[in-house]
């Protein structure tokens, strides 16, 4: 809300609120063509709530890359919902890689209500990290085996199967 721009490396979260990687993000104020704006252009902000209200307040968002993602995802991509825009904007996939490089930007451009305002000023924005998990090799054994075969043999190895074929009165 100040028009500086901002590049962190913010955390990745996962579903049990354990730390999962990073991803380096920029927030940076811009025209209304997407330019960047530069220090010699910038307009000091000391108060947002009165200087910008009602003007429009363009910037750049971009997801730049992620890492430390575990290795057992791949086809990663980000995805975002700006303020009151019921748009998802994802990146591209990228396959082969838990470190991926996204080079994603994206321009919003908005009216500088006091809601968008407070919203700059006080709430965050959600960038979602999805991949997909790796799929492991095949067990070879299981592969040659038809599936009846592999039932059976489940089947007959669990250990909560009451009922198990008998050789002899024994237990097999």
């Amino acid at each position: 809300a100040f028009l500086m721009p901002n590049k962190t490396d913010a955390k990745i979260m996962d579903l049990k609120n354990r730390p999962a990687g990073e991803v380096n993000i920029e927030i940076i104020p811009c025209n209304a063509k997407g330019q960047p704006i530069t220090e010699k252009d910038a307009i000091q902000i000391r108060d947002p709530n009165t200087e910008l209200k009602d003007k429009p307040l363009s910037f750049l968002i971009k997801i730049n890359e992620t890492r430390g993602i575990n290795d057992k995802f791949e086809d990663i991509y980000c995805q975002l919902q700006m303020y009151h825009d019921p748009t998802i904007y994802k990146t591209e996939i990228v396959r082969g890689t838990n470190n991926p490089n996204f080079k994603y930007s994206k321009q919003f451009t908005f009216q500088a209500t006091p809601e968008l305002i407070d919203f700059i000023m006080n709430k965050c924005l959600y960038i979602q990290i999805w991949g997909e998990q790796k799929h492991p090799k095949p067990d070879q054994i299981n592969n040659k085996i038809s599936t009846k075969e592999y039932f059976d043999r489940e089947h007959a190895n669990d250990p909560n199967n009451l009922i198990r074929r008998t050789n002899n009165n024994n237990v097999i």
